[in-house]
């Protein structure tokens, strides 16, 4: 595997968008997407523009695939993904948290990410939740935002029904005047 094949791993678990990646390590546009295509090498102007962009990233997984895709970091600071099973551990600012990355078709599920990283913002607190919950309460309030809408919906209908049966009242009432003259 090349380093272009783990720079989109890379960037799959980190969600982002690799045109966005592009843009902000001022690469052109497609770029990447013709060096994974042509199975091509990256050189080494954009392999620095990447670690240098990425301080998360760690330059030996990306340049060799040897050890974790994430540096190990100093201070107490540990963020690891098992490259065999996707599993990560990611402990800092006194908690633990233990989940599932989408390495290797594992599902991700919810991981604090790394205190600083690709786009230098500080990580949000993260609870763990090996059991799905975050996902369960996601689906639910897409659920709730879906019967809101429906009942939006039916609103408007009765409304709109409302409309016709009026028209249809003044039709009626139109039509019996008319036949009255």
């Amino acid at each position: 595997m090349k380093a272009i094949n783990r720079l989109y791993k890379y960037l799959e678990y980190k969600g982002i968008k690799p045109t966005r990646f592009e843009k902000d390590i001022n690469l052109s546009n497609g770029y990447l997407g013709t060096q994974l295509k042509r199975g091509a090498d990256l050189g080494e102007s954009i392999i620095n523009k990447i670690i240098d962009n990425s301080l998360d990233l760690n330059a030996e997984w990306l340049l060799t695939g040897s050890g974790s895709m994430l540096k190990t970091h100093s201070g107490g600071d540990n963020n690891h993904i098992n490259n065999s099973t996707g599993s990560a551990i990611v402990t800092g600012g006194g908690g633990i948290s233990v989940g599932r990355s989408n390495i290797r078709g594992v599902s991700r599920q919810q991981v604090s990410e790394p205190a600083t990283g690709y786009d230098n913002r500080p990580a949000a607190p993260v609870t763990p939740d090996v059991s799905g919950d975050v996902e369960i309460e996601k689906l639910r309030a897409l659920l709730a935002e879906k019967d809101a809408l429906l009942a939006q919906k039916d609103i408007i209908i009765k409304a709109k029904d409302d409309i016709i049966k009026a028209k249809d009242d003044i039709i009626q009432l139109l039509m019996s005047q008319l036949s009255a003259k």
